[in-house]
């Protein structure tokens, strides 16, 4: 029903947008379908098919072009400093190793630093290096750009960061010994962190499956980023995940981790591969020859990224957050490993601190949580209940003590027992149900430790020709050290201590003397 619900809704905002840009024209232009795709999630061969009731043509090349300006834009926000123009870095084949190991060894055959090529990289300087063939894997698909040192007869460089380049792979990072040059053999390392990646990646795709399992096909992965300390997944999905399905999800991935499923992969042309029904990102753009991965018959997803062989690898699984990133988009984080036996260790460490504090067992401090969170409710009541009582004490005895400044009835107190805005509101609305039409009340509550408290300035509606609580406070704020704001009839405020109690009652009566000497 919520799904109909927004496609209703989306069919609503674009049919809107439509019709208000359709006047005079014959071809719906491709910037407009553009915006109800990326804006609306308007479905293209929708718009082609109201394109088709209203006797218009779309523009599916300005279309395919916007879509490719977009996919320009992102990919240049996320390069790193240094790759700025073609001219500076040539574009090498470097061929990537990374997927059967972690070290290898390569040929030095491009450096840059600042932007500009050079020979040469000495001890502190950062740049960029680009080799033959490499196991660093660049950054793409979610997974992060490897780390690790290249290292040279001459000296030794620290990636700090793997990208790809147009069919370059290049390492950006610093020399920490010695010096680098171009045509140096050296030997490539990347870092044990990359270890914690490949877990956290196929970790990712046993989440994918497992929220397609239990909350059913309409899941669509919206992004991801896997790094070796946490994984990350955005997918379609219009409410908050329930603690139950959580926990679901989580036994479904740990099960599969404990089965040890085999990884497989396979590269093939990408036509085979969609009529095969393998998944991918729609708007993501694909080579002709992709990657396929399988994990055992549960997923088949396009996928260029690093992998365990095994699922049993990746040791444990544990979702940490579930929020919403956007209209009908959550966002899973999740930690795997040793992560994940960290994160499960610091909050058992919370649990055995709480119990401490109780001095019970851990397994007896949810009775001991849940006894003292009623004794507070218990007590939170009955002084709730005490409190009213003594409002309607306090009110009895202000009221005793109002007096009159023409046809207005005047209350002036100072020091009432009442810490909380809350409380001083509840006393001023039970005095003004016993006032007449014409009324003037300043309340003052105690002050606090720190020489601070509440005021409330109250006037009836009846003397806004002659004067406001607004007036009133500016008056105070002659005497007193007063802070407050609010409407005409009522200010709310915080006040600061010392204060002379005769002195601004005194003032505040004569000041209302010569302002109410005309009110009847």
């Amino acid at each position: 029903k919520r799904e109909e619900e927004r496609f209703a809704q989306t069919l609503a905002s674009g049919m809107k947008l439509l019709k208000s840009n359709i006047d005079g024209l014959k071809e719906l232009p491709g910037s407009l379908l553009f915006k109800l795709y990326d804006s609306y999630g308007f479905p293209i061969d929708l718009s082609q098919d109201f394109a088709n009731e209203l006797g218009l043509t779309i523009d599916l090349d300005g279309f395919d072009a916007c879509m490719k300006e977009q996919k320009k834009r992102s990919r240049e926000a996320q390069k790193f400093k240094g790759l700025e123009s073609d001219h500076v870095y040539p574009q090498f084949e470097t061929a990537f190793t990374g997927y059967e190991q972690t070290k290898d060894h390569s040929t030095v055959c491009f450096i840059a630093q600042g932007g500009s090529s050079v020979d040469t990289l000495s001890t502190g300087e950062h740049g960029d290096i680009i080799v033959t063939h490499t196991p660093f894997y660049a950054e793409s698909g979610g997974q992060v750009g490897d780390s690790g040192l290249v290292e040279s007869s001459m000296g030794v460089f620290e990636v700090k960061d793997t990208q790809r380049y147009g069919s370059s792979i290049v390492h950006h990072g610093v020399v920490i010994q010695g010096e680098i040059n171009k045509n140096d053999k050296v030997d490539l390392t990347v870092d044990s962190s990359r270890h914690a990646i490949m877990m956290n990646h196929t970790a990712t795709h046993l989440l994918h499956a497992a929220l397609r399992q239990i909350l059913g096909d309409s899941v669509v992965q919206k992004g991801s980023l896997v790094e070796a300390t946490r994984l990350r997944f955005d997918f379609s999905y219009d409410q908050a995940l329930s603690t139950k399905q959580l926990s679901e999800v989580e036994r479904w991935v740990n099960d599969r981790i404990e089965q040890n499923l085999a990884t497989k992969t396979q590269e093939m042309p990408l036509k085979e591969a969609k009529k095969s029904g393998v998944m991918a990102l729609f708007d993501e753009k694909y080579d002709d020859q992709v990657r396929v991965l399988s994990i055992g018959d549960i997923s088949h997803e396009l996928c260029g990224g690093t992998h365990m062989s095994h699922t049993g690898a990746i040791v444990c699984f544990k979702i940490t957050t579930e929020t919403s990133i956007a209209s009908g988009i959550r966002r899973i984080e999740a930690v795997t490993g040793y992560q994940a036996n960290q994160w499960l260790n610091q909050k058992y460490a919370l649990l055995q601190k709480t119990a401490q504090i109780y001095q019970t067992s851990v397994d007896q401090v949810p009775t001991f949580a849940e006894a003292q969170r009623d004794q507070l409710l218990d007590l939170s009541n009955q002084i709730q209940k005490q409190e009213n009582r003594l409002i309607k004490l306090v009110a009895s005895q202000l009221l005793g003590q109002l007096y009159s400044v023409g046809q207005c009835q005047v209350i002036l107190a100072s020091d009432l027992p009442f810490g909380q805005a809350k409380s001083l509101r509840l006393l001023m609305d039970a005095c003004q149900s016993q006032l007449s039409d014409n009324y003037v009340m300043v309340l003052i509550s105690e002050l606090d430790l720190k020489q601070q408290g509440c005021v409330m300035i109250t006037t009836s509606r009846s003397l806004t020709q002659s004067l406001t609580a607004r007036d009133l406070l500016v008056l105070l704020e002659q005497h007193l050290s007063i802070k407050g704001g609010g409407k005409p009839s009522l200010i709310q405020g915080r006040i600061s201590g010392p204060i002379n109690q005769q002195v601004w009652k005194d003032d505040v009566t004569r000041w209302l003397e010569s302002k109410l000497e005309n009110v009847k």
